[in-house]
């Protein structure tokens, strides 16, 4: 049943979203929650998503129908739906890992061949998708010698997995969820499984976070099939006080330019000018600099146009800039300062004067089990809330990539010793070195 506080938010005429895995009829009790819906007088609306057996029947390489071997799909539970005469076609097991020595001799004693192909698939469509081939005969045994090669492989690590099934919360790869599929489709796999040659699959990367937003180096890493974990979360919240950033916004004019630290800096900056009744027409015509593309994007989508786009906040970037990067700057970032970004502009000549437009927030999450092959840390900061942060001990012995000197650095004050350094600072580089490394 859904929970009453869902009940009592839709009823207040709040708008409620309730999450589902995979799609919301299919296996997922939709169907009863919206009867509850209709029953208690409130409207809703199904948003369809793509079932489990879609998913990881794409990402396994197996077709649920092919023209030669399968003209029919039967989607079934194993604990509730193998009774009475097994279906032909190709078939999908959900709920089924538990006991699924007794949910295929199901499959044989309602008629299916034991020579049939099946394949037992967990986290699908993740880095760490595992996929078991098989017959109905030894599917089972197969996975169980499987699971147990993995617990004495993860008995030698010390890993996240073990660190926060301690105390965090976490779950192996042996409690994901599980699908078996049943048929002939399944050894098509053989030719057409396309995921498993990406060159990082089956790496574990942990990408350190200071920012808010999607990662560019952690979008590289998952396309090249690598499982990613960014951590921690970071929100944004209003800064401790506002005064700094107003009085640097009425007073703009004194300012040689105005440097945005970051995407949300000029989304939080020009929000705070309507808060000052201050017409962005009317701000005087001083330079604007975006340190880094995000924060120029942010800028022209307000119709603001920046004078200097810089690729970075490292020296170099700056440099190429640094007629502009002299004389009183003002910089709008979070709260922390951007004491590096602070230090390359003084290096070229500039008085910078900070005012935070947002904070920062972090977030840790439980990490789902793994062993972790390679931490990045693209900043400062990122590294050292992955050493301080609660999951620091069981990341500090791995391999690191930093970003920069100032990164590595931050990265030895936490205690990694393992440290290599990208030969750029910048998203390129990083990826490059990382496909080095764990290749």
């Amino acid at each position: 049943r859904l929970h009453p506080a869902l009940l009592d938010r839709a009823r207040a005429g709040k708008r409620v979203v309730r999450l589902k895995a995979g799609d919301p009829l299919v296996f997922g009790r939709g169907g009863e929650e919206a009867e509850e819906l209709r029953a208690a007088g409130l409207d809703y609306e199904i948003v369809p998503g793509v079932s489990s057996a879609l998913g990881a029947a794409a990402y396994a390489g197996i077709p649920l129908t092919h023209r030669a071997v399968a003209s029919s799909v039967t989607l079934t539970t194993g604990h509730a739906g193998l009774a009475g005469a097994i279906p032909d076609g190709t078939l999908v097991l959900f709920m089924a890992g538990k006991k699924l020595a007794e949910n295929l001799q199901r499959l044989v004693d309602g008629g299916r061949d034991a020579a049939t192909p099946a394949a037992w698939i967990a986290a699908a469509t993740t880095g760490r998708q595992r996929v078991i081939v098989g017959t109905v005969a030894d599917l089972a045994a197969r996975v169980d010698a499987a699971r147990k090669d993995a617990a004495r492989n993860d008995a030698a690590r010390n890993d996240v997995a073990r660190n926060d099934a301690a105390g965090h919360g976490g779950r192996g790869d042996d409690d994901a969820p599980a699908l078996v599929f049943v048929g002939e489709v399944v050894a098509l796999r053989e030719r057409i499984s396309w995921i498993e040659s990406r060159p990082l699959f089956g790496r574990r990367i942990v990408v350190g976070r200071a920012r808010p937003g999607r990662s560019q180096i952690a979008a590289r890493l998952s396309a090249l099939g690598a499982d990613v974990v960014e951590m921690p979360d970071v929100g944004v919240a209003p800064p401790s006080s506002w005064q700094p950033l107003d009085r640097a916004l009425v007073e703009l004019s004194a300012f040689t330019a105005v440097v945005f630290a970051s995407a949300e800096a000029v989304t939080h900056a020009v929000a705070r000018l309507a808060a000052l009744r201050l017409d962005v027409r009317s701000l005087p015509p001083i330079p604007l600099v975006a340190v880094g593309t995000p924060a120029g994007e942010a800028l022209r989508a307000r119709g603001l146009v920046p004078a200097v786009e810089t690729a970075g906040a490292c020296a170099d970037a700056l440099r190429a800039h640094d007629a502009l990067c002299r004389g009183r700057l003002l910089v709008v970032g979070d709260d922390g300062g951007r004491p590096q970004l602070a230090a390359e502009l003084r290096s070229l000549g500039a008085v910078v004067e900070f005012a935070a437009a947002y904070r920062h927030t972090l977030r840790w999450l439980p990490v789902r089990g793994g062993h972790v092959d390679l931490v990045i840390a693209p900043s400062s900061s990122a590294a050292l809330h992955l050493g301080d942060g609660p999951h620091g001990a069981a990341l500090r012995p791995r391999p690191w990539l930093v970003m920069g000197p100032v990164s590595e650095a931050a990265a030895q004050k936490v205690g990694v010793t393992n440290i290599v350094r990208a030969e750029h600072d910048d998203v390129d580089a990083v990826v490059a070195r990382a496909g080095e490394l764990l290749r």
